[in-house]
């Protein structure tokens, strides 16, 4: 996704780069770092992190809350 780029005097607090301003430093620092390196060895991280969580969403545990969830909804 791209950024359009917005004049001066249209600038909110909602750019990206005031977003990114406004998240913790630590947090922004370890993400740069897990995304810095060798393309693959990141795109291969995402790969099972991606699996890690569908492996966790399979579980008994998430549909129980899941369900619980969508019963206080009422839907």
């Amino acid at each position: 996704m791209r950024w359009r780029r917005r004049s001066a005097s249209s600038r909110s607090r909602w750019t990206p780069r005031a977003r990114l301003a406004g998240k913790p430093a630590a947090a922004l620092i370890a993400a740069r770092a897990l995304l810095r390196g060798d393309p693959q060895e990141v795109l291969a991280r995402i790969d099972a992190e991606a699996a890690l969580f569908a492996k966790a969403l399979a579980s008994p545990e998430a549909r129980e809350r899941f369900n619980a969830f969508f019963a206080q909804r009422g839907g």
